[in-house]
């Protein structure tokens, strides 16, 4: 590639990017919102929250990389266009043929990325999102108990501490309670 093909592939790559990781963010600020229900009704950890909601990621990659090729490359051209850099490079010798390779060629790179997100990466991360939320649903200790209150009883003179934790079961309403001597 000559410079002015570099430059123009660098030119459509970077507003890709900044396109694919615009809309991704906020896509993945979208479906996690939806997903705060692990952490409301599960009381799962955030790591769990922050890595199902990654895992929507490949699908979400998928769907906007054909939309932000498109874009960035109406953008770029419309740029370098209005910057007269397409009428020099074709006062300099170069064909129409020779300005469009370098979109053609990362057209040909997003087609490759986009194929392979669509046939391994985000089958397996459906996979593991769907075992991930299962686990998350099937995690009996958090979902028999739900801990309502804990009271430290202190008596200074004596130097006792005591703890007791109230719990009750979902769905039961039975109330359990722990004491625990803190020494």
């Amino acid at each position: 590639m000559t410079k002015v093909q570099t430059y123009l592939f660098f030119e459509v790559l970077k507003a890709v990017v900044i396109i694919i990781g615009g809309l991704a963010m906020l896509a993945l600020l979208a479906q996690g919102l939806s997903r705060t229900d692990l952490i409301l009704e599960n009381r799962q950890s955030a790591i769990t929250y922050f890595y199902i909601v990654m895992l929507g990621a490949p699908q979400i990659i998928a769907l906007l990389t054909p939309l932000a090729l498109f874009v960035a490359t109406v953008w770029s051209l419309n740029r370098i266009h209005k910057d007269s850099e397409i009428v020099v490079a074709q006062a300099a010798g170069m064909t129409r043929w020779q300005i469009a390779s370098p979109i053609m060629r990362l057209a040909v790179l997003c087609l490759v990325a986009h194929l392979t997100v669509n046939l391994w990466v985000q089958p397996a991360a459906q996979r593991a999102m769907r075992e991930t939320v299962a686990t998350a649903r099937a995690d009996l200790a958090h979902q028999l108990l739900v801990y309502r209150h804990v009271s430290i009883i202190a008596d200074r003179a004596a130097k006792i501490q005591c703890a007791l934790n109230f719990a009750a079961l979902k769905g039961r309403g039975d109330l359990l309670a722990q004491f625990e001597f803190l020494g």
